[in-house]
């Protein structure tokens, strides 16, 4: 997985008006098979 993905939304997130929030972002390698917990 690319850092520079990662970075990229990190950006968006900071440029965004101080009215506006980003609750939850999920950053995952597209080949990744399962999304879960344990």
């Amino acid at each position: 997985m690319d850092v520079r993905a990662v970075a990229e939304a990190a950006v968006m997130m900071a440029s965004l008006p101080l009215d506006a929030n980003v609750q939850s972002m999920t950053i995952m390698a597209t080949k990744m098979p399962f999304v879960g917990r344990g």
